[in-house]
């Protein structure tokens, strides 16, 4: 029947309103230097649009019906991280990759006093700068025939990135980690004048090629950060004199990345058996060796790879000679996700390895007041006539003033070279790709 010509099939329900899955009220702000992959999220939408789209689908005769669908748009802004930043070069949208300039995207770089995002000139009080916060905002943004926002995820290049090394987006981890510590609003506030002079440290990260993008996503204390960083650039704090100290461990001298470290490799003391106190039938040199199931010949390092979108994933660093006559040894995964390039993984892996297989001895010792110059990293040397000890050299790692104005001081062997690793290449993984 011609009166049938007119009817409507296949008309779905329009959306209303737009529902979303990534605005979180009250998130934290993720805090980032060199370049990550950080979660975007939604602060603002406005100016929801349905798109009606009519099919006319097939009959004879002048039948037939009409076929209705939507397509939605919306205007969005999306944050990312605290600003400043240099440019969200790639963006993640649900499961695919593409690029800020593919989904027209308007940059905010987070500056102090940014200007508001022309978008929301006429929105009255909504027409806001979000200062020091940078993200993205779009209008009329195509979101497909579901009113929904998928997740977005970007590539945020901070203003901190290139500037160590001309080549890489990653950065000295010090400075970064020193203003954590220092800043008022975003950190923890401690004053400068209790953090020592942590010059030293940052060039043996810059010279070993410890180039790292710290990101923290959710609220972490400050000492956490601070343990983490010296962990990964293979160094440790010191509180002496009434300042945080970092001192290294590292002990080859290096030059590369346009920094130079020279490790201090001067014992402060030689001591022997006219030096050491006594405490009852104790020994005054005591020394505890490592078990083999201490000594671990397998270390693996998780971080995020650049190279693959930031997926995950894992290099390890084994001693093959020891696996052959012991077995495996697996230490913990290290988890170093401010860490994205394979090769700076492998060498916190393979340093790993080396100190824990050949730093095996810990030296216990009592010592008078007057040694009190002596600070935890410093190296001595130790003789002991019943031990047939000469001269070994060892690095202090823990200091206990006792009450009875003694000294308890715990040492660790100091096999030279030991605390510095040999740059290997390592594979790049590629990750999955389906072969069409």
């Amino acid at each position: 029947m011609s009166g049938n010509s007119g009817s409507m099939a296949n008309s779905p329900t329009r959306a209303e309103a737009m529902t979303f899955q990534s605005s979180v009220a009250g998130a934290v702000i993720p805090w980032l230097r060199g370049m990550h992959r950080v979660p975007g999220n939604l602060v603002w939408y406005g100016d929801f649009a349905a798109i009606e789209h009519r099919k006319r689908v097939g009959g004879k005769g002048g039948g037939g019906s009409t076929s209705i669908s939507y397509t939605y748009t919306s205007s969005l802004v999306m944050i990312a991280c605290h600003g400043p930043v240099q440019d969200i070069p790639r963006v993640w949208k649900g499961k695919s990759q593409t690029t800020r300039a593919a989904l027209k995207l308007s940059l905010l770089t987070g500056a102090i006093g940014q200007a508001q995002w022309s978008g929301l000139a006429a929105k009255g009080a909504q027409n806001i700068g979000y200062s020091g916060l940078a993200g993205v905002a779009v209008a009329a943004y195509d979101l497909g025939d579901s009113s929904s926002v998928e997740n977005h995820s970007f590539e945020v290049r901070h203003a901190s990135a290139y500037t160590t090394v001309a080549t890489s987006p990653d950065i000295d981890p010090v400075p970064a980690v020193r203003e954590l510590m220092t800043d008022v609003h975003r950190g923890a506030a401690v004053p400068t004048d209790l953090l020592g002079d942590w010059s030293s440290w940052s060039q043996s990260c810059v010279a070993n090629g410890l180039l790292m993008s710290p990101l923290l996503l959710t609220q972490t204390p400050a000492h956490d950060a601070l343990s983490l960083i010296t962990t990964l650039t293979n160094a440790a704090v010191v509180w002496s004199e009434g300042k945080i100290k970092v001192r290294s461990y590292f002990d080859q001298a290096v030059t590369a990345n346009g920094a130079t470290y020279t490790p201090d490799t001067v014992p402060v003391y030689q001591l022997d058996d006219s030096c050491y106190l006594t405490t009852g039938n104790n020994a005054p040199l005591r020394v505890a060796l490592k078990t083999s199931d201490d000594r671990f010949n397998s270390v693996t390092v998780e971080y995020k790879d650049r190279s693959n979108g930031y997926n995950i994933a894992t290099v390890t660093a084994k001693d093959l000679t020891d696996i052959s006559a012991t077995g495996v040894r697996q230490m913990g995964i290290i988890t170093a996700h401010w860490i994205c390039d394979a090769q700076v993984a492998r060498l916190v892996a393979e340093i790993k390895k080396q100190r824990s297989l050949l730093v095996v001895g810990e030296y216990t010792i009592r010592l008078p007041w007057h040694y009190a110059l002596i600070e935890c990293m410093d190296l001595l040397t130790l003789s002991d006539s019943v031990l047939q000890m000469l001269n070994v050299p060892v690095r202090v790692i823990s200091i206990v003033e006792e009450s009875d104005e003694e000294l308890l001081i715990v040492c660790e062997d100091y096999p030279p070279g030991v605390a510095s690793a040999p740059r290997y290449p390592a594979q790049v993984p590629a990750g999955f790709a389906s072969d069409a």
